[in-house]
């Protein structure tokens, strides 16, 4: 079934809309299971939109035609044998180097990968983990043509070869892409690019070639929502959770060095007072590295896309700089937990972000943490200070108190369990190569 181009690169923005409007609950698997029925009503729309003049029931955002014109979704270049569009995800000038990383392995049953592939598999040729999509309409048939992407340094020319090409059939094509990754996890903020979209014959001789300024974002960069319901979007926190990076190794033993515990064994004793030593070890070990709360966050809210951006440092950041906000210390925290199997989440609140850590294995109730209550204390020699552990416990009660103060005036506590964004395939952000 033939489809607009321009109609295409609507429907693909109005997918993130459909997200956002999905009327989701505070349960992480719930949420996923939404978007994947958000993703279908996509599907269903961008049908219509192929058909403008069908309307229908089952589609209540079908449009009589003609399609109102879209100038932001004009094709990326145009000549007498065909016309090409380069579109990514989530926003189409803007590259989030955090999701480059977070989801290079997403699951092909999660609702990301049909998210990042909305054609049907007769309209699609190429690597559909890839982030990039180039949309082919041939004026003319083509026998052969290879299109090539780039933005370097950050992304080294990348080719696939499409044959057979018919008049009037488009085709969505995605290159495997050869990422300069250490580029991409070094940007130390969000710097402009030039994408490239080469269209060329076997021969090399050039059918097309356009180039447009992109908005590379920096690894720090995370795309969220600001409204109450959780939505997909929030899932691209858990990159940030690095339970494989080294530093907590580091952490582990310094925290068995205190003696708080003799070992991390996660829920391995059956009982709930092991689980909350374990997490007053790791609370004592930070405090006592000199970490502390800043009140410092950056977020954008002018993305036009239904998203906000919000800035988070990476765990090497906040142990170096010995400073983190609600949200940096919640992935810090949530790292090493994770890394000894205590089932974390980062529980989002209005203005604030506090760790939660589940009881028990069996899905028990959430342990709640605000780690902006580590402050300083006074210590005798590395042992367990009394100051320390008064500490923790104000953490654990303004972690109850800022939760429960959300639920009265209406807002629903989003949890993004990490668990969950494991299981559909989004992995931790790496470690910086310099460090």
């Amino acid at each position: 079934m033939p489809f607009s181009l321009s109609a295409t690169l609507r429907a693909l923005g109005l997918l993130l809309t459909f997200l956002i409007a999905t009327d989701n609950d505070s349960c992480a698997q719930s949420d996923l299971e939404k978007a994947a029925k958000a993703l279908q009503l996509f599907s269903d729309t961008l049908k219509q939109f192929q058909n403008p003049n069908q309307q229908g029931q089952q589609n209540p955002y079908a449009r009589p035609s003609p399609i109102p014109t879209n100038t932001n979704s004009r094709p990326d270049g145009s000549t007498d044998e065909i016309e090409w569009g380069t579109v990514f995800f989530p926003k189409p000038d803007d590259l989030f180097t955090s999701l480059v990383f977070s989801m290079r392995k997403v699951d092909r049953s999660s609702p990301y990968f049909k998210l990042l592939n909305p054609w049907r598999p007769d309209d699609f040729i190429g690597d559909p983990n890839s982030f990039i999509a180039v949309l082919l309409r041939p004026k003319t048939s083509l026998n052969e043509i290879k299109v090539t992407l780039s933005a370097e340094p950050y992304l080294r020319p990348s080719s696939i070869t499409l044959r057979g090409l018919q008049a009037g059939a488009p085709k969505a094509c995605k290159p495997s892409l050869n990422w300069d990754y250490s580029s991409l996890r070094n940007i130390p903020q969000s710097c402009p690019a030039t994408l490239i979209t080469e269209l060329s014959y076997p021969d090399g001789s050039t059918l097309g070639r356009s180039m447009r300024q992109i908005t590379v974002r920096s690894p720090n960069e995370c795309p969220i929502t600001p409204i109450p319901k959780a939505t997909p979007f929030d899932f691209f926190l858990t990159g940030y959770v690095n339970e494989d990076s080294p530093l907590v190794d580091f952490l582990l033993q310094e925290a068995l060095n205190s003696r708080i515990v003799r070992q991390f064994t996660g829920y391995q004793e059956g009982r709930v007072e092991s689980v909350y030593n374990q997490l007053f070890s790791i609370w004592h070990v930070l405090q006592r590295r000199g970490v502390r709360y800043s009140d410092i966050s950056t977020i954008s809210m002018n993305t036009g896309q239904g998203y906000a951006v919000q800035h988070i440092r990476f765990m090497e950041d906040s142990l170096l700089r010995q400073q983190a906000n609600c949200i940096d210390g919640a992935v810090l925290f949530a790292s090493v937990c994770q890394k000894i199997r205590l089932q974390s989440a980062i529980i989002l609140l209005p203005g604030h972000a506090i760790v939660g850590i589940r009881s028990n294995p069996n899905g028990g109730p959430w342990i709640l943490l605000d780690t902006t209550e580590m402050k300083d204390a006074q210590f005798a020699g590395f042992g367990v200070a009394t100051a320390s552990w008064n500490n923790f416990n104000s953490g654990l009660a303004k972690g109850i108190g800022v939760f429960e103060n959300a639920k009265k005036v209406g807002f629903e506590p989003k949890v993004i369990d990490v668990q969950t964004a494991r299981k559909v395939g989004i992995v931790p952000i790496p470690l910086m190569a310099n460090r």
